[in-house]
C-alpha cells in the first residue's frame, strides 16, 4: 500500500456517499410532489361526489314543501403550502376547476337530475351551496 493509497480511498468513499444522499433527496422531492399531486386528485373527486350526492338527495326529496338545503363545499387544501386560489365549482358546466402551480385544471362532476330545483351554478370552492 502506498502512502497517498488510503486518501484517494477515502475521498472516493466520501463522493460515493454524497452522491447516494443527493440521489436520495431527489428521489424524495419526487415523491412529495407525487403525494401532493395525489392529495389534490383526492380532494377534487371527493368534492365532485358529495356535489352529486347532495343535488341528488336534494332531487330525490324535491318533492317535499319547503325544501331547502345549505351544503358548505370543501376547500381544496395543497400539502404544505395554503388553500388553492381561483378554486370554483360551475354545476351548469358540470365542472371543478382550479389552478395549481400556474396550470388550470378541470374536474368533471358526475352528471345529476336536478329536477328543477333552484340552486347557484357557480360558486367557489368553501362556499355555501343553497338548493331549494
Amino acid at each position: 500500500m502506498q502512502k497517498g493509497q488510503v486518501s484517494f480511498d477515502f475521498i472516493l468513499a466520501i463522493i460515493v456517499a454524497l452522491i447516494f444522499i443527493g440521489g436520495m433527496q431527489l428521489l424524495n422531492a419526487e415523491m412529495q410532489e407525487m403525494q401532493k399531486a395525489a392529495a389534490v386528485r383526492n380532494q377534487e373527486k371527493l368534492i365532485a361526489l358529495e356535489l352529486y350526492r347532495i343535488i341528488s338527495t336534494a332531487s330525490a326529496l324535491g318533492d317535499a314543501d319547503n325544501l331547502e338545503i345549505q351544503y358548505k363545499t370543501q376547500k381544496i387544501l395543497v400539502p404544505e403550502e395554503r388553500t388553492l386560489q381561483e378554486c370554483s365549482i360551475d354545476l351548469s358546466a358540470g365542472e371543478i376547476s382550479y389552478n395549481l402551480d400556474g396550470e388550470t385544471i378541470r374536474v368533471d362532476i358526475p352528471e345529476f337530475n336536478d329536477a328543477g330545483l333552484t340552486r347557484s351554478d357557480q360558486i367557489d370552492c368553501g362556499d355555501i351551496l343553497e338548493i331549494s
